[in-house]
This record gives structure tokens, sequence and C-alpha cells, in this order.
């Protein structure tokens, strides 16, 4: 009698053991499952954001550090005499060694151009950038390019113009040597350098696949400048090699992008 009840009492342990044991695998493997969706619902959330930062967050990311520069620069340099003036042509915050080498000069472009503005490379006497700007759209400047009269003038288009062209990179470059026709023709002491389509990252071909043409543009913008005797500037090394390129917009350089093309464009220029 008692070698049955210690052989049901150890049945019963072995039972409970088991059940313990089943237990605690089912609620570790709920907490993996868990742990798997939260991680799965949390990449999936970074992935949304990334694809939602616009080329809008760029500008306006660049008025706010313009806000700060102008506020820091108030802060920490006395305001001049009343009636002392300040010197024509220069804003506060931009680079003084870089924009002398500009002076008599002009680059115009769009807002890649406006990215030496926004981040104080150089001043308006020596920038035209305008957001959404192509070259087709460049006659509307050539009055305000006569009235300054530069000695050297450098374009800055192609980024709005891929997308425009659907990638055509050889539409691109008819209507690219209209407007360089042009210039020659109104400005013939004018010196004139024409600045590469900047790489653009996979993310943003993936969103806008035209975006993809930069490489062709390039190549047709090399052409044509040797054809018609005016200097191509290839800027994209220069993007490449930063650690971060590109703002999240997979498009924009980032800011320490800017004082390295003015100054590759000043060297290229003999400035």
């Amino acid at each position: 009698m008692n070698n049955k009840k210690r052989l049901q009492q150890t049945a019963a342990a072995v039972i409970i053991a088991a059940a313990c044991v089943l237990f605690l695998w089912h609620f570790q493997d709920e907490d993996a499952r868990r742990e798997t969706s939260v991680n799965g619902q949390t990449a999936a959330l970074l992935e949304q954001r990334a694809s939602a930062y616009t080329s809008e967050d760029v500008y306006a990311r660049r008025a706010q550090l313009k806000e700060e520069q102008e506020r820091k620069a108030e802060a920490s340099q006395p305001r001049p005499p009343v009636e002392q003036a300040p010197p024509e042509n220069v804003q506060e915050g931009a680079s003084q060694d870089i924009a002398a080498r500009f002076s008599g000069s002009l680059v115009i472009g769009d807002s890649i151009a406006e990215g030496l503005l926004a981040y104080g490379v150089l001043n308006e006497a020596e920038c035209i950038g305008v957001r959404g700007l192509r070259i087709d759209q460049l006659d509307q400047y050539i009055d305000e390019i006569a009235r300054r009269s530069p000695a050297v003038l450098f374009l800055e288009f192609g980024m709005n113009d891929l997308e425009y062209w659907q990638g055509n990179a050889e539409q691109f470059a008819r209507v690219y040597q209209e407007k360089l026709d042009m210039l020659i023709s109104r400005f013939p002491q004018m010196r004139i350098y024409v600045n590469s389509v900047l790489p653009i990252s996979q993310q943003a071909i993936a969103q806008t696949p035209a975006n993809g043409s930069w490489s062709a543009y390039n190549a047709s913008l090399s052409a044509l400048c040797a054809q018609k005797g005016v200097t191509y500037i290839d800027n994209g090394s220069i993007l490449l090699s930063l650690a971060q390129p590109f703002e999240q917009d997979g498009i924009h350089p980032r800011p320490d992008y800017y004082p390295l093309w003015a100054q590759h464009m000043a060297d290229s220029a003999g400035l």
C-alpha cells in the first residue's frame, strides 16, 4: 500500500513538473513572438518616417539654421554706429574668404545653389539660387544677369530637370545648348562654367526613377561643353567623398559639401 501511494505521489510530481515546463516554454515563446513583432513594427515605422522626409524638410532646416546663425552673429558682434553703413553685398554668416574669391562672379541655379546662401558660403551678390529652377527657365534671369554683368558665370542646373524631362538626357542637352548659345551670343566676353548634375542616392532613385539618369545627363553635358568650348566642372567626387553626402531626402547635399564645392568652382575658374 505504501509503495502504491509513493508511486502515485511520484507520478503526480512528474505531471506537475511537466506542466510547469510547458507553462514556462509557452510564455517565453510568446515573449519572443511579441519582441519580433515590436521590432518589425519599429523598423517599419522608421522606414516610413525616412521615406516621408522631403525636400521641403531640407528647406525648413536651412531656414532654421540661417535664423540661428543670424541670431548668434547679432549677439556676438556689436552693432555699428547708426551713421556707419555696413559694407555692401555682405551678409552676416558668409565666409568672407570664399566670397571674396567670387567678387565679380555669379552662380545661378536651383535649390542646390541656394544652399550656398543658406549655409553662409556666398552672399546674394555672388549667387542666385531658386528652388525648383530648371535650365529652360533661365530666360527669366537674363536681364538680372545683364544688370549684374559678371565676368564669370557659373551655371548649376539638372536636379529638377531630371524629373521634368523624364530622364531624357538628349532633350536636356538640347535645351541646355539653346541657353548656352543665348548666353554666348548676348555676353561674348563672359566666361561661362557649367556645373555637373550631382549624384543622387538610391533611395531617391527608387522613389523617382528619372533621378537615375543623373549620370547620363552629365555625359551629355560634358560632351556639350567640349563642343562649345565651355568648361565643365565635375563635382560628383567631392560629394561622394563625404562620410554622409546626402540630406535625408537623398537628393540635397549636407552642409559640409557647400564650402568644398565653392572652392572647387573658384579653383576651376582660377578665381
